[in-house]
């Protein structure tokens, strides 16, 4: 009674306190009906609410422990002010409210989680500020689940109760605020009669009723911030704990929580707690694969779990096999009432038809991470659009920030969502717009690899390709630093790319793109890399009939055997496209005369190997073409070593340097420096020669080219032995021992050895 006085005037406890003399604690304990009454506390509280006599009566009666209000031969229930329902019975509104639905038994992991929302609603609010925690992410993530669990653990901590709804935010009939409101009213215990008619009356009387009380807030499946701000209390002695799969930006002082999928361990804890351990542990292979195949989601391993309990000779490879098809796999994540694929349905139905169609080209698209200017290329809009798509997607968590630490944005998919993704876009698509985006992608990778080749080896020979796409911004590399991370960065969409392309029929954009890729798998030796890509644009232009393609593939076939020490292979390679390019073109003609030349210098057939290099340098000097020049001078000059032509070896590597100074290319500098280096040395012109090599590290190791920078390194270190400079000697080799390391090469072996003769002399 005296709670609903002082709430129909719109007072706190501390206001109460002040105008009657009763302390602060004396009221709340009167209200809380855990304390008796003194009478002199209850006439002083009845003159300060001003109270009329039939009210002062009743209030005196029921202090007395006589007939309450609203009871048998007690007085007619005193209305309140108009828009001021009364309170409901002092009984009811005094029962802890007990809403939230139970508890997972097998609740699993979250730890973390758990702890962060313990300690956010440990630290309590301030004056007229509720802590509010929002859990957040993706359909099936186990964020009601979590909330649940952590809101059981904190009741001690609000002991008036708590309130729970479901807001079903995802679906298409999201619970309405006004009635929101009114639910909490009802449990709060006021009569649907005395609910309100209006949403900011309701609202400010929910806020009234929760004033002093310690009550937590569980609002399950927020759709967004306008949903749940007439629920939020103003209480500090409340808390709010949300989930949601949007972010939720609009609210603000809200602490936030992203759910990610579980790891490995955390998948196979939560699946040995719900299916039977002893049969996961029989077929390991089998449960790895499975939980592969769910994908570390929640609610997939909740369903797989439950098939294994309960489908009848189930076993864990039967089911394993059944999801190993992508194109089926969310068709076989589904029990009963509960499926994967309708989980992200209702996350898909609430975007727009331009967010819509970015989901289903991103999902669809043979890339496993984009970055915004790839994006921008795929979905063909302005790069402010896209940005803005992006954001969008990523807020409601159907896209997500993968590779945190990376400087530039990059974004992918849960692997499941990928899946549905990819199942809208085929649903979708009847105009072949996915092809047009995967186009316009691949073309936008194919100059930006282009771009940055031409960075890390300048001057490389480039074949035409179609002009890039109109309006689209490509990445801009400073230096060869910058292209050699793009190329990092970008390396597994390359390789994608590759593989895509090769089911297009007849496009050229496959073998080109293979093309652009070579001074990059150069430099880091990627051989697997180089090899499949490779292999799969030579199979794809003989099958095209293309025939510029198969004889540019062939010679970066053997280019490839020939840095994997398979000479007599590379030979072969070349000789077979020499065949197929014909002499129409003088330019392939000569190159394909330069590798020739060098893989005979490398099977120690010296003599061919200088005609070749020779005939090719001439070949490319009369087609004005500088590089190739260059290059042929530089791989005569180990030939011209053996057979003992040293002055003309040590001048050709000199005209070689000069040229690629000319051109501008550090990365053919670093090779002549090196060459120079080794002819020095068997000149005996051994401070010449460490000075060269110096230049030559200094230079390799600048444009990341890590084998090249490391065998300078070892002829710098032996140098440095043969001056007597033992502790150089070994500084060198430690670091040319990491970069080979770095790289997985068998020549850092032959480098410890030399360190540790090093330390036994």
């Amino acid at each position: 009674m005296v709670r609903e006085y002082r709430l129909r005037r719109g007072w706190t406890q501390e206001d109460l306190a002040e105008e009657s003399g009763v302390s602060v604690h004396a009221i709340s304990m009167l209200e809380a009906d855990r304390r008796k009454p003194r009478l002199s506390s209850v006439n002083a509280l009845a003159q300060a609410l001003g109270l009329g006599a039939a009210e002062h009566a009743e209030l005196i009666a029921a202090a007395r422990g006589q007939t309450a209000r609203g009871q048998a031969g007690g007085g007619e229930q005193p209305a309140g002010r108009t828009g001021e329902p009364a309170a409901p019975p002092q009984q009811q509104a005094h029962r802890p409210i007990a809403q939230l639905p139970p508890d997972l038994p097998d609740f699993t992991s979250r730890a973390d989680a758990v702890a962060a929302i313990r300690q956010a609603f440990g630290q309590g609010g301030t004056a007229g500020h509720t802590p509010v925690f929002a859990v957040t992410g993706p359909g099936g993530m186990g964020k009601t689940s979590l909330a649940v669990h952590a809101a059981h653990a904190l009741r001690e901590r609000y002991p008036d109760g708590q309130l729970f709804a479901d807001l079903q935010g995802a679906s298409a009939n999201p619970v309405p605020p006004p009635e929101l409101v009114a639910r909490f009213l009802r449990a709060l215990g006021v009569g649907p009669a005395e609910v309100p008619d209006t949403l900011d009356e309701r609202s400010a009387l929910y806020r009234s009723l929760l004033t002093d009380r310690r009550i937590l807030v569980v609002l399950d499946d927020v759709g967004d911030g306008a949903q749940v701000r007439p629920v939020l209390p103003a209480s500090s002695g409340c808390a709010v704990l949300l989930t949601s799969r949007s972010r939720l930006p609009e609210l603000d002082g809200v602490a936030r929580l992203e759910l990610a999928a579980f790891t490995d361990q955390e998948a196979r804890e939560l699946l040995d707690r719900i299916a039977e351990p002893s049969a996961l542990a029989a077929d390991a292979t089998a449960t790895a694969e499975l939980l592969a195949h769910c994908a570390g989601l929640p609610l997939a391993l909740r369903i797989t779990g439950s098939r294994l309990l309960t489908e009848p000779g189930r076993t864990v490879r039967t089911l394993t096999d059944r999801l190993a098809d992508a194109a089926d796999r969310l068709d076989e994540l589904r029990v009963g009432d509960r499926a994967v694929r309708v989980s992200f349905e209702a996350s898909y139905a609430q975007l727009d038809a331009e967010q819509a169609r970015a989901f289903r080209l991103l999902g669809a698209a043979p890339t496993r991470s984009l970055g915004q200017a790839a994006a921008t290329a795929l979905l063909g809009r302005e790069p402010v659009r896209t940005e803005r798509l992006l954001v969008a997607l990523t807020s409601r968590h159907l896209l997500q920030r993968v590779d945190q630490a990376a400087p530039v944005p990059r974004y992918g998919f849960h692997d499941l969502i990928r899946l549905y993704a990819q199942e809208r876009s085929g649903a979708v698509d009847q105009s072949g717009e996915q092809r047009a985006a995967d186009e316009r992608l691949t073309l936008w990778y194919l100059h930006a690899a282009r771009r940055a080749g031409l960075l890390l080896v300048p001057h490389a020979r480039q074949t035409p390709v179609p002009p890039p796409p109109e309006h689209l911004p490509l990445p801009e590399f400073p230096a060869a630093e910058e292209a050699m991370a793009w190329c990092e960065a970008e390396r597994a969409n390359l390789v994608d790319l590759v593989r895509h392309t090769a089911g297009w029929a007849g496009d050229r954009v496959c073998w080109q793109l293979a093309h652009s890729l070579w001074p990059f798998f150069t430099l880091r030796r990627y051989w697997t890399d180089w090899a499949a890509v490779t292999e799969t644009a030579l199979d794809h232009a003989r099958r095209s009939a293309d025939r510029e393609g198969e004889g540019l593939m062939l010679v970066q076939w053997g280019t490839l055997a020939h840095a994997q020490a398979d000479y007599p292979a590379a030979i072969e390679r070349y000789q077979e496209a020499a065949r197929c390019l014909g002499p129409q073109d003088p330019a392939v003609t000569a190159m394909i005369e330069a590798n020739l030349g060098v893989s005979y210098r490398q099977l120690r057939d010296f003599e061919p190997a200088v005609d070749h290099l020779t005939r090719a340098a001439e070949a490319f000097r009369a087609a004005g073409d500088r590089y190739g020049e260059a290059v042929c001078l530089l791989n005569l000059v180990p030939a011209q070593r053996i057979l003992g032509r040293h002055e003309s070896a040590l001048a050709h590597s000199r005209l070689a340097l000069a040229a690629f100074e000319e051109l501008g290319s550090a990365y053919g500098q670093g090779h002549a420096l090196h060459a120079a280096t080794l002819v020095l040395v068997e000149l005996g012109d051994l401070p010449q020669a460490r000075e060269t090599a110096e230049q030559a590290v200094a230079l390799r190791e600048a444009i990341g080219d890590r084998d090249g920078a490391a065998s300078s390194l070892e002829s710098l270190g032996a140098l440095h032995r043969q001056l007597g400079d033992r502790p150089a000697a070994v500084a060198a080799w430690t670091r040319a021992e990491a970069h080979y390391e770095a790289l997985g090469s068998p020549k850092a072996q032959a480098v410890r050895e030399q360190l540790a003769q090093a330390a036994e002399e």
